[in-house]
């Protein structure tokens, strides 16, 4: 076929396409930023268009460049073809880093380049990043830009894990870049978040990151958080003591929103599946205890803890809720629900590790030495009495109830 009559067809399916969205030639023009005698000679096949007007008319046509081109919209190797060409890259790339480009434009531009491979290619992507490093702000807003950038970017190490070298360095710069609006430097930690699963990733880019942020940057609690999340739920990764200890002292700044502080809360729960669990584990009792702590805290740090042992019927948590009951100084709700999960744990040897517990404490005679604070065996056996009491309307399995029952049964017959 001539290039005449590939440019009849292009022009035809462009018309069709503008029919059917009930599109004046009109307003194609001011959407693609020419004039309605530059749609009609395209519609004609009297003229070549740009790569930059079929981008726009594809977006505003709600259609794809490939569909315009080919006919076809499942035209991967036909658009892999054009994404070989430097002149179309090039022009993709001009409308990307142009002032003058709207969001729209932008966004439908990183569509394309993913479309046709561009973005899987060295080249390509080092002009993408290129631009984002030099002029962030094409990026925004970020909702209409900056999500189809965080996508496409995961999609290209995805594809080439190699293609991390040329993407992470720029991500951790404007990460480290205070001066950025807070939705670039989030959207840039997303990125780093995704990717750190590879521990590659976490010592080249990912730590030096975590500890790079000064103690004292509040506006950066975000961005922390990202790095956190990633190294939670890295299983295999590095550093597990460090992130240990810098999780559970990121929970404890007041400075910080709530939320952000539960979040990091539940992390070190998770990284009681990593090779620091017992660390992990000890970081969760640190905060129970911790007088400075809110209330709120304590207690979902307390009920992280008695996730750890009903899940992972993890020995050293339930070790250390028994520490827990023996402890006078806790407050009384923290104090009872350490007695609880003790109470409820499922027939084992950890249940039995508990019971003993428990009954050894019950069964103390005042006058011993080691029978502690009377107050607190009297609130042991208060709280035993209220479970046994509420085990037959709980949802706990039969052995759970039948445990409360002859532990509420031990407390009636003490003191």
């Amino acid at each position: 076929m001539t290039k005449d009559g590939q440019l009849g067809e292009l022009g035809t399916r462009l018309a069709e396409a503008r029919h059917h969205r009930g599109v004046t030639q009109r307003a194609l023009a001011e959407c693609t930023g020419t004039t309605q005698r530059h749609v009609a000679h395209v519609e004609g096949g009297r003229v070549n268009p740009s790569v930059e007007f079929l981008v726009a008319a594809a977006d505003a046509l709600r259609t794809d460049v490939g569909f315009l081109l080919t006919g076809k919209r499942e035209s991967g190797r036909v658009l892999e073809a054009w994404g070989r060409r430097p002149v179309v890259v090039d022009a993709l790339t001009r409308v990307l880093r142009s002032a003058d480009s709207s969001p729209e434009e932008r966004a439908a531009v990183l569509d394309t380049l993913r479309d046709m491979s561009c973005l899987t290619q060295e080249g390509p992507l080092g002009r993408v990043m290129e631009i984002l490093c030099e002029t962030p702000d094409r990026f925004l807003p970020w909702e209409k830009v900056g999500r189809r950038l965080e996508a496409r970017l995961w999609e290209a190490v995805f594809a080439d894990s190699g293609l991390g070298t040329i993407v992470l360095p720029g991500v951790v710069e404007l990460l480290q870049n205070r001066g950025l609006p807070r939705e670039i430097r989030l959207g840039m930690a997303n990125v780093l978040m995704v990717c750190a699963s590879d521990r590659r990733v976490q010592e080249r880019f990912v730590w030096p990151v975590l500890r790079g942020i000064p103690e004292d940057a509040d506006t950066d609690v975000a961005i922390r958080l990202a790095c956190l999340v990633a190294f939670g739920l890295a299983r295999q990764g590095t550093h597990t003591a460090e992130i240990v200890a810098y999780t559970r002292d990121f929970s404890k700044r007041e400075s910080f929103p709530m939320l952000l502080r539960r979040q990091a809360i539940e992390n070190l729960r998770r990284l009681t599946e990593t090779t620091g669990a017992e660390a992990a584990v000890q970081a969760l009792v640190h905060l129970v205890r911790s007088d400075g702590l809110e209330a709120d805290l304590r207690r979902y740090a307390c009920s992280q803890l008695a996730i750890v042992v009903r899940w992972k019927g993890s020995r050293s948590a339930v070790c250390e809720l028994i520490a827990l009951v023996a402890d006078a100084d806790l407050p009384d709700d923290l104090h009872g629900r350490a007695i609880e999960e003790l109470a409820a744990l499922p027939p084992g040897p950890l249940q039995n590790l508990a019971a003993d517990a428990l009954a050894d404490l019950l069964t103390r005679r005042p006058d011993d030495e080691a029978a502690g604070d009377p107050t607190l065996v009297h609130r042991v056996i208060v709280r035993l009495r209220e479970l046994g009491a509420a085990g037959a309307q709980s949802e706990r399995p039969a052995s759970a109830q039948r445990r409360l029952r002859a532990l509420a049964a031990l407390a009636s017959l003490t003191r």
